[in-house]
């Protein structure tokens, strides 16, 4: 019987079985990606929504096999969220989703190395890779903008347009705050659950700190802080408008 810090250990198989895995974790992670975007209401999907994939790369996939299943996902994805150009253009559909699957593409790539680097790492590494995935999801978020590749259809942070909690950093940062944040806090759920079933179980000698995970901390402090702030402001306005 395997233990549980054998659950996210590489392991070995046929080609067929690695795609079937790379698919469904990947389309996994799109498909709750899809749910918390508007028009669906679950929102709270985007705090957690990388997880299937970031399970995936502990078992450390081949690129190639990142690649197809991360485009092929990508690709339904793009199409559902894009699919009201079927009564423009049908070929602009599918062109269209295939070169904004190619920014996702970008990311989990660069994901799926770097994560097993910052997972067996010291707190500042892990703390240096989740920093680094995040701004890259802006930077790729921000390259979605410009112009003759622009196409910036649903952004991470248009989930949370209902969740004031999170948008109390967007007049001093923009929107890129809540991308960095949800993102963030992605990786930082990983790196917890990653420290409880793996990290800790590895280390000859257990201490006190082996249970710790500071940089889920940091981000569990930095979401509440926000949502303090929002407390207070909707119970003054409530007490102004009255």
């Amino acid at each position: 019987m395997r233990s549980k810090s054998d659950l996210l250990v590489p392991s070995s198989g046929s080609d067929f079985q690695n795609y079937t895995t790379g698919f469904f974790a990947s389309g996994f992670s799109f498909f709750l990606l899809y749910l918390a975007l508007p028009p669906n209401d679950f929102p709270e999907a985007a705090y957690f929504f990388l997880f299937p994939s970031l399970v995936w790369f502990n078992l450390k996939p081949k690129t190639k096999i990142v690649v197809v299943s991360v485009l092929s996902s990508g690709f339904v994805f793009n199409i559902s969220l894009l699919f009201w150009m079927r009564h423009v253009t049908v070929p602009g559909l599918v062109l269209a989703s295939f070169f904004v699957s190619l920014y996702h593409l970008a990311w989990f790539v660069a994901a799926s190395k770097l994560v097993m680097i910052g997972a067996s790492g010291k707190l500042h590494q892990r703390l240096t890779v989740i920093i680094v995935l995040s701004s890259f999801w802006v930077v790729i978020e921000w390259s979605r903008s410009l112009f003759p590749f622009g196409f910036p259809w649903c952004p991470l942070s248009v989930s949370q347009w209902e969740r004031p909690a999170i948008l109390q950093l967007v007049p001093l940062f923009g929107a890129w705050i809540v991308s960095f944040f949800l993102i963030f806090f992605n990786l930082s759920i990983a790196s917890y659950l990653h420290n409880l079933l793996v990290r800790r179980r590895r280390e000859v000698r257990q201490t006190y700190f082996s249970n710790l995970c500071p940089e889920f901390y940091l981000c569990l402090a930095f979401f509440f802080n926000n949502a303090d702030t929002c407390i207070v402001q909707q119970s003054v306005l409530r007490i102004c408008n009255r």
